[in-house]
């Protein structure tokens, strides 16, 4: 039996069409619920996001993980996405990860650009994810890049507007914050893509975009549009919590809110340690906690 037919089996229960009768009526209240074991959490909130925007807030990191595999296998390609801590370790260690902050940001641009005729999402993630502040929505909008195929674009213009926002120029295209131009293409990695851009240029005409392998250098899927963003959590301007993105009907989905608060509280509390050096100066003063870190 495929996950599909197990999911609309699910939605049948009596119990389940009352929870979303409830939360249908009113767009404020808690309800709690209980005798929900392993993957069943995962089904629930396959079935009661199936209208709304959802935030599921785990435990930690790895119950977040297996919790978003799980909505993923039971959920519509790209509307599950997972929104980790941007730090390899604890925040107070500073030690940023790469991979981290392409998933943040794919998560940002996604909520940025959703609007009331987009699917609805589900937000996978975890207090210590939920404790670093976030570039404001203002600023994704003002640092994003829209290119579409058709377009017209005068490359000099587009070049100065891609390092004007945060992107640096290359020879070849490896890491997110890159672009580089040969010729009549476009190579430019998006910090909201899992791979890099080929923008190929008819004169100032885009003629066609596709997605393409750093390793192998071969396009892999060719789409219409596409939105870059460069690393915005770097860039200086005032960030604030990830709530500032959501919507008044988002649904919130947790295990123990006093819990979350008091992880994130412990978290600011510790701040940075001696060890997160902003630079290899001795002098460089420690990343300042009230701009980076939210107080629960």
């Amino acid at each position: 039996m495929k996950l599909s037919e197990i999911l609309r089996l699910y939605n049948k229960h009596p119990q389940l069409k009352v929870l979303n009768t409830t939360l249908a009526r009113s767009k404020r209240q808690a309800v709690s619920l209980s005798g929900l074991h392993g993957s069943s959490k995962a089904l629930v909130v396959a079935s009661i996001s199936a209208s709304r925007n959802t935030l599921a807030i785990m435990s930690d990191e790895e119950e977040a993980g297996y919790f978003y595999h799980d909505l993923a296998a039971l959920m519509p390609q790209g509307r599950v996405f997972f929104f980790p801590s941007a730090y390899r370790r604890a925040a107070k260690y500073g030690q940023r990860d790469a991979g981290n902050e392409v998933l943040r940001t794919e998560v940002l641009e996604n909520m940025t650009q959703a609007d009331a005729g987009s699917a609805p999402y589900v937000i996978v993630t975890y207090p210590a994810a939920l404790a670093e502040r976030v570039a404001r929505p203002e600023t994704m909008a003002e640092h994003t890049v829209a290119l579409s195929v058709g377009g017209t674009y005068d490359m000099p213009t587009l070049e100065h507007r891609l390092i004007e926002v945060g992107f640096h120029r290359t020879d070849y295209v490896y890491e997110p914050g890159e672009f580089a131009v040969r010729g009549s293409i476009l190579d430019i990695y998006s910090y909201a893509a899992d791979e890099p851009y080929r923008i190929d240029f008819f004169g100032d005409e885009v003629e066609s975009i596709r997605t393409f392998d750093v390793t192998t250098q071969l396009s892999r899927q060719q789409i219409t549009e596409v939105s870059v963003v460069p690393e915005i959590a770097q860039s200086g301007e005032a960030l604030v919590p990830i709530t500032d993105y959501l919507h008044d009907e988002t649904l919130l989905v947790c295990d123990d809110l006093n819990y979350v608060k008091d992880v994130i509280d412990q978290i600011y509390a510790e701040g940075f340690s001696r060890q997160a050096h902003l630079s290899e100066e001795e002098n460089e003063r420690l990343p300042e906690k009230s701009q980076l870190l939210v107080s629960g």
